[in-house]
C-alpha cells in the first residue's frame, strides 16, 4: 500500500504533462505547400530610419490566389498584421517590423530623474520555433484559421 500512493502520484504528474503537450500541438493547423495557394515570391529588406537607432525590415509576400487574405505573419519572434498593397499591380501582402532596441532607462533613487522613461516593449514569444529565414503566415479559409510555413529571402 505504501508503494501504490507514490506510484499513483508520479503517474498523475506524468499524465498531466502529456496532456499539456498534446493540446498545444493540435492548435497549429499547418497546411501543405499547395493546398489553398502557392507563394510566388517572398522576401524581406532591411531599412534604416531618419533618426539614430531606428531600423527595421519590410516583408513582401506574393501569392497566386487573389481570393485568399493573409492576416498576419510570424517572423523573428514577432507577430504583425499583413496588409495587401493595392497600388502595386501584383498586389503583394506587405508589413513593416521595427527591430530597434529599446532606449536606455534612467534609474535613480530620485523619482523626478526617472520621469520620462517609457514603458518597455514586451516581446511575446510566438508559438512556433523558426529558423532565421523562416516565417509562418496565418490566414482564414472557410472560417478556419490555417498556418503556412514559408522561407523568406533577403533582398
Amino acid at each position: 500500500m505504501k508503494k501504490i500512493i507514490p506510484l499513483s502520484i508520479i503517474a498523475l504528474i506524468l499524465f498531466s504533462f502529456s496532456c499539456c503537450k498534446s493540446s498545444k500541438a493540435q492548435t497549429n493547423n499547418f497546411v501543405n505547400s499547395t493546398k489553398h495557394f502557392s507563394i510566388v515570391n517572398a522576401y524581406y529588406t532591411n531599412w534604416v530610419g531618419g533618426q539614430p537607432g531606428i531600423r527595421g525590415l519590410t516583408i513582401k509576400v506574393f501569392i497566386d490566389n487573389p481570393t485568399i487574405t493573409i492576416d498576419s505573419i510570424y517572423f523573428r519572434n514577432k507577430q504583425t498584421a499583413l496588409k495587401q498593397d493595392l497600388i502595386d499591380n501584383n498586389k503583394p501582402f506587405i508589413c513593416s517590423i521595427t527591430t530597434s532596441k529599446s532606449p536606455d532607462f534612467i534609474l535613480s533613487d530620485d523619482p523626478k530623474k526617472e520621469y520620462g522613461n517609457k514603458a518597455p516593449n514586451i516581446v511575446n514569444n510566438i508559438p512556433f520555433q523558426l529558423k532565421a529565414n523562416e516565417a509562418v503566415l496565418s490566414y482564414n479559409f472557410n472560417n478556419t484559421k490555417f498556418y503556412k510555413k514559408i522561407i523568406l529571402k533577403k533582398q
